[in-house]
């Protein structure tokens, strides 16, 4: 069979029916559907920890630090984040009733309509002594130019140098790694291809711009694959300075190779 075949090939080759593949697809992009909400597991259910702008909770005025304990009745209490997170996604249209928990004790039931909602894949904020501070949470196709836009906004603010925080991305896009990868000075090369008989230098692809100053970059034992290219290229090229742990160990690349019924 496919699986079998697929199976004697490395831990990271999958086959995907066309469903599986435009959710994994939306998932290095962080496209959902649902009600647009950040959430984490607690004792009681998921608490609410970012409200996605123009979102049905949004709209809905559902606030963080909200507990989402029931949906469509059914208690959520004990379950795992991605069961919860199952029962509150859907299909783009349908409605779905939540129990929600306030930060005073009281509750209240909301019916919300899911609607389709992006979580940003870059969060910004400006430090003490002029440190511009950018979390990237996943190397969407256009996240190396979230990054460049906000690298620019925080240098309007009085950034001088930056922190680039990859905890927990554990990859993407190749391209948008090389692009990433460009934004620091001296990085001519994003990463080395190993063939069968030869290894190739891949170059970055230049987005015209570089970081000021000297910058630095978080990792974490889940930095994976694409986030692992970017630290280990810095690193090679001593263009950035990189803190943290050690990192996931994923050293191979994957292709798209479609199927002719998609």
């Amino acid at each position: 069979t496919i699986e079998q075949l697929v199976n004697m090939l490395d831990l990271y080759s999958e086959h995907y029916t066309y469903g599986e593949f435009m959710a994994l697809t939306n998932s290095i992009d962080q496209k959902n559907v649902g009600i647009g909400v950040v959430v984490e597991q607690v004792d009681e259910g998921v608490l609410i920890v970012n409200v996605i702008e123009n979102g049905s909770a949004y709209e809905a005025n559902l606030q963080a630090g909200e507990v989402i304990t029931h949906v469509n009745g059914l208690s959520i209490k004990g379950y795992s984040i991605d069961d919860a997170t199952s029962l509150i996604k859907g299909i783009v249209g349908t409605k779905v009733t939540l129990k929600i928990k306030k930060a005073d004790g009281t509750f209240y039931t909301k019916t919300l309509t899911r609607k389709a909602f992006e979580v940003p894949v870059v969060m910004s904020s400006l430090l003490y002594g002029n440190i511009g501070y950018i979390s990237f949470s996943s190397f969407s196709d256009n996240g190396a130019y979230e990054v460049k836009k906000a690298v620019t906004n925080l240098q309007q603010q009085g950034a001088k140098s930056f922190i680039i925080d990859l905890q927990n991305n554990t990859g993407g896009y190749v391209s948008t790694a090389q692009q990433l990868i460009s934004l620091f000075p001296n990085t001519p090369l994003a990463y080395l291809e190993k063939q069968k008989n030869k290894v190739l230098k891949i170059k970055t692809l230049n987005l015209n711009y570089k970081l000021p100053g000297k910058s630095r970059i978080l990792i974490n034992w889940y930095s994976a694959s694409a986030s692992e290219m970017v630290a280990a290229s810095v690193i090679d090229q001593k263009a950035a300075t990189v803190y943290g742990e050690k990192s996931y160990g994923k050293g191979t690349v994957q292709g798209f190779y479609p199927l002719s019924d998609g």
